[in-house]
């Protein structure tokens, strides 16, 4: 590392045979801090990279341990000098990230990155929490930083397109059995053999605990590995003895062989780590951020016409149609509950849960309708509308279509649950799980807006997807960064 002076106009710090970095000399003005020690809290929130700013801090320390002993008038470059040097380009930092549409300079010192996606069936507009989670998350890392590159290798069938591009994101469908579980055994397998050959990313980010059973073959096929474990999916009543063995081994080979684990709530992040304590240093919760986009967009959705409900005149649930997410308890207390002409209305998809989907339709009339699959407009109009949503589910992850609601500002009414706990909602707004007495009684409430938890909402906004998406790219970079063993 050497400091050169050109002329009386520049300084040229040289910290190895490649990098080098001009910097400016003029006078200092009025405004600027002449200290180092304040010139370099600057470059901290500049995000210099670490060998400019290890190469700046001996360097001024030399100068300011020289100033102490030498005259200033003898120093070659006086510490006000280096000042003013650091000053200007800290300012010149700050000037071009300022340039609208420009990355600026922190952000070109950035090293490219190639992150590659499994586990989720596709995007856009595929069912399920797993991809609804992705179709906001990625685009937003792209946003953010234009450096990352992202690909998803999602499941043939869920998209038309074989190979396209979605807001930023390189999609490439890769072909699995249409074969409910087995589809995610295989093609996890394949779509991880596919990007150690095709692919070439810096990391794989795996999605749940069913394609997290492979954590060790991408590990062996030298990725650096993220998971995020999304639920417990082994709690789910719809898998066999052989399904809920995998699932439990695939959570903890996420939790042996990851570089890092990300969890979406603090509930599941105990749960984890209680059966793999080994772990602990390298999980952390990342929540989702809340809600729908839009909402205050005019909508001219006709939803409610085609479903045969009025504004402001029935409950809504949402949700995949399975057992464990409680339907049929909220079912039972609206067919014994004295709701006059208030209706209820499940959105959702029986994908994969057929026999209970079944069972659960029989039950359709007048008073209770089933809307199916919906989203985009259609979606934000039903959750505007409702005079209430309840979600009375028996195990969560996260529960993303609670933080939907707390969006769309409606009363809300959901289970007595860990997951459900950490939104924060009032007590009143908690009814215990399977409880079907107590869903009955707090469904007669004559005014359902003294479900509404305004402090809940108000910390969700605090929540934002960008927030969620720069945690995410820290740790990006931070796993590229590890040697591979």
């Amino acid at each position: 590392m050497q400091v050169q002076r050109i002329g009386c106009c520049a300084t040229l710090l040289r910290i190895n045979k490649k990098q080098r970095v001009l910097y400016s000399c003029r006078p200092a003005r009025e405004h600027e801090v002449q200290r180092p020690a304040e010139a370099f809290s600057l470059f901290v929130h500049h995000h210099l990279s670490p060998a400019v700013w290890n190469a700046i801090s001996r360097i001024t320390k030399i100068h300011e341990a020289a100033s102490r002993s030498v005259p200033v008038a003898a120093l070659r470059h006086p510490p006000s000098r280096l000042s003013d040097l650091l000053m200007r380009y800290a300012h010149d930092m700050k000037r071009d990230a300022d340039v609208e549409g420009a990355p600026g300079v922190a952000a070109q010192r950035l090293e490219p990155l190639h992150v590659c996606v499994i586990g989720l069936r596709g995007i856009p507009d595929v069912i399920g929490g797993i991809e609804a989670h992705c179709e906001r998350l990625y685009p937003e890392i792209r946003t953010l930083d234009p450096t990352i590159s992202v690909t998803l290798l999602i499941r043939r069938g869920y998209t038309k397109a074989s190979r396209f591009n979605y807001r930023g994101l390189d999609i490439i469908a890769l072909w699995s059995p249409i074969l409910w579980g087995v589809d995610t055994l295989i093609h996890t397998a394949w779509a991880l053999i596919y990007a150690r050959f095709r692919v070439h990313p810096d990391v794989v980010h795996i999605h749940g605990i069913g394609p997290a059973f492979f954590t060790p073959l991408a590990r062996l096929l030298g990725f650096r590995t993220i998971v995020t474990h999304h639920a417990a999916d082994y709690e789910r009543p719809k898998w066999t003895r052989r399904g809920r063995a995998f699932l439990k081994i695939g959570e903890r080979m996420a939790g042996y062989f990851a570089n890092r684990i990300v969890c979406v709530s603090q509930a599941q992040l105990h749960a984890f780590l209680d059966k793999v304590p080994i772990a602990a240093r390298r999980s952390t919760v990342i929540r989702h951020a809340g809600g729908i986009e839009d909402l205050d967009l005019p909508n001219s959705s006709d939803v409610l016409d085609r479903l045969g409900v009025g504004s402001g005149r029935y409950v809504l649930a949402v949700g995949r149609l399975e057992a464990t997410k409680g339907f049929h308890d909220l079912v039972q207390a609206c067919e014994r509950a004295d709701l006059g002409d208030t209706k209820l209305v499940i959105v959702g998809s029986d994908a994969g849960n057929l026999d209970y989907a079944v069972q659960l339709r029989a039950h359709a009339s007048e008073r209770i309708v089933f809307a199916g699959y919906q989203s985009g407009a259609d979606l934000r109009r039903l959750y505007q509308s409702a005079s209430l949503f309840v979600h009375p589910s028996y195990m969560e992850g996260f529960a993303l279509v609670v933080s939907e609601a707390l969006s769309a500002d409606i009363p809300m009414l959901v289970s007595d649950i860990p997951p459900h706990r950490e939104f924060g909602l009032e007590d009143s707004c908690y009814v215990p799980a399977s409880d079907v007495e107590a869903l009955v009684e707090a469904l007669e409430v004559p005014d359902y807006r003294v479900y509404r938890s305004q402090m809940a909402r108000s910390r969700q906004k605090t929540t934002s997807w960008s927030s969620v998406a720069r945690r995410h790219i820290d740790i990006f970079r931070e796993v590229a960064k590890r040697r591979l063993f």
